[in-house]
């Protein structure tokens, strides 16, 4: 029983990856198809995206350690 539900919920997390990843590819692959454009209103391309967080919460803060 409990191994049945844990591949369940396994099954469903792998499902759930794998949708994002796909989401991602597809609003990069739209970046790529569209070039360099203007931030516009429903565009879901990834450089929008970043544009559009860029503008709600700010640049981020400057990283201050080294790798």
């Amino acid at each position: 029983m409990k191994k049945q539900a844990f591949s369940k919920i396994e099954n469903r997390m792998v499902a759930e990856r794998r949708m994002i990843y796909e989401m991602i590819e597809a609003s990069m692959a739209l970046a790529k198809k569209k070039g360099t454009h203007p931030i516009t209103a429903g565009c879901s391309c990834i450089a929008c995206a970043n544009r559009r967080k860029a503008l709600i919460y700010g640049s981020p803060a400057e990283w201050k350690h080294r790798l």
